[in-house]
């Protein structure tokens, strides 16, 4: 506990000192000059203390009290000096004030105390080292030869003086001569010792400056390389900058873009949604269909919002015109399609109501490459469109029926009848001669007719983990599975049939079927 009470003031004296010894000194400074400054304000320091102990006992004397004064003066000179930067001079204030200091002493201390006369000696010699610690003999070896003279000239003074002032008896001759060889001998040693301080000194302040040297090297070395990574950062930051800013303006750029993107394509959409009203509005109305087809319905699935696929109704005096057609393509393309084909049919029909099936298709075949300039060149139009075109007699149940590339399905009591059409499309130019039949058939009361677009049959999906089409197999096998099925439960059956066969599978085209019973007239 007594040990530790004293650590925290001596801790603090020693940081004081240390404080005190930078005086005037960059603490990042490590040359030698740098470390001789600091050791500098250090001895001052401690040669103020080590004084005023000395003759602490007694400061009351006039004389004591003065020589106290001045020599505090000149150390708080040194220290002045140093925090002037004028380290050489602070440094050679000091040397010659401690040189002289204990010459002095030593010459008039012995008159009073002669034992003390021999430890002045030696306290002298070994103050002769400061020139040489705290000057370099390199970069001021003048200074530091004077100094050293200026301590031998002391010490020969100091030496050989007073037996020159007190000679001695001839009759101590003897004892005086023994005297003299130890003095000599311990001046000798003294001298060597000296010597020995000088080189060591000396490769200690070489091995310091070096060391400074190299780590100023090394800091300069880090310091560039610190430089180049400074300048590389800043360089990089810039890119970035610029990067930053191309990518903004891309950014703002795409972000316009894509919000006039947006506004077009809702234009489009809306335009699109409003073409598929006009769609929906030319297919014949649900009340048409019932008061024409009681028992019937419809499956109409377009793959887009306006269909290629379309079917179509209309009455005479003497039969019901019907057909189911699919125009090439889908979507718009094949919604522009639909509306021209809906228009012929309605303008075939108003001037010949009573064409047989095949004629009804050879004009409208006429018409559509008429209208769409197909007159044999490259460059022209090939769409078309795929129909299955019938007339009902209303008195007595005859179905003519003409096809192109579209059959025709009838389930009678006891079989499914298949009425083909021809693999003729009506319009473009794919065939330079066509000749469509007319095929008859003659319903019965109860008999269900079917017709359809290629799309239902063509729609992938999955048949026992495997990818299939639908086919034109599997809507036969489903359509005679349906005879004992009323024609009100039909179309829920087949949706969901349908849909369960697609599965995940996308629509690939317009989907559409028509289906009637015949009830007779």
């Amino acid at each position: 506990m007594k040990w530790a009470s004293l650590a925290s003031p001596v801790a603090s004296i020693k940081n004081q000192f240390d404080k005190w010894g930078l005086l005037g000194v960059n603490p990042e400074d490590f040359r030698i000059d740098s470390r001789r400054t600091v050791v500098c304000n250090q001895l001052a320091i401690a040669t103020i203390l080590v004084t005023q102990i000395f003759f602490w006992h007694n400061l009351l004397a006039l004389f004591t009290t003065l020589f106290f004064l001045f020599f505090c003066s000149l150390m708080l000179g040194v220290l002045w000096l140093n925090h002037l930067k004028k380290y050489r001079t602070a440094r050679l204030l000091f040397v010659l004030t401690i040189l002289n200091l204990i010459y002095w002493f030593g010459v008039l201390l012995p008159v009073r105390w002669p034992e003390t006369k021999t430890a002045f000696l030696h306290l002298q010699i070994a103050f002769a080292s400061f020139p040489l610690l705290l000057f370099s003999l390199r970069r001021e070896p003048w200074l530091v030869v004077g100094l050293m003279l200026y301590v031998t000239a002391q010490l020969v003074a100091f030496r050989y003086l007073d037996d020159l002032w007190n000679p001695i008896p001839p009759a101590a001759n003897l004892s005086y001569a023994r005297g003299m060889f130890q003095n000599h001998m311990s001046t000798v040693v003294s001298v060597l010792m000296l010597g020995l301080s000088f080189g060591f000194y000396q490769r200690m302040g070489r091995h310091a400056e070096q060391q400074g040297k190299n780590l100023l090297r090394e800091t300069q070395k880090q310091n560039h390389q610190l430089a180049r990574q400074d300048e590389q950062i800043q360089l990089t930051l810039r890119q970035m900058e610029v990067a930053n800013l191309t990518l903004n303006q891309t950014l703002k750029e795409q972000a316009a873009q894509r919000a006039q993107l947006q506004h077009q394509h809702s234009e489009i959409l809306s335009s699109i949604s409003y073409a598929h009203r006009i769609q929906t509005a030319l297919l014949p109305p649900d009340n048409y269909v019932k008061a024409l087809f009681p028992h019937s319905w419809v499956f109409y699935r377009p793959r887009d919002i306006v269909s290629g696929d379309f079917y179509w109704m209309t009455a005479t005096q003497k039969s019901i015109w019907l057909a189911v057609v699919d125009c090439t393509g889908h979507g718009v393309p094949g919604a522009f399609m639909s509306v021209m084909g809906y228009s012929l049919l309605n303008q075939i029909v108003s001037e010949s109501p009573d064409l047989a099936p095949d004629v009804f298709l050879s004009q409208l075949d006429e018409r559509i490459r008429h209208i769409l300039h197909q007159q044999g060149a490259d460059d022209e139009s090939l769409d078309g469109m795929d129909m299955a075109l019938c007339s009902i007699e209303l008195r007595t149940g005859k179905l003519a029926f003409a096809g192109a590339g579209r059959p025709l399905y009838i389930l009678g009591e006891q079989e499914l009848h298949i009425l083909d059409g021809e693999r003729l499309p009506v319009g473009g130019l794919q065939y330079k001669f066509k000749a469509y039949k007319t095929k008859h058939f003659t319903l019965q009361t109860g008999d269900r007719v079917y017709l359809f677009t290629d799309g239902i049959t063509d729609q992938f999906g999955r048949d026992e983990g495997r990818r299939r089409k639908f086919t034109p197999a599997r809507l036969k096998d489903w359509v005679e599975r349906q005879r004992k099925t009323s024609m009100k439960q039909q179309p829920r059956r087949f949706e969901k049939m349908f849909d369960d066969w697609q599965g995940d599978e996308d629509q690939l085209d317009d989907l559409t079927l028509f289906a009637f019973e015949w009830q007779g007239d």
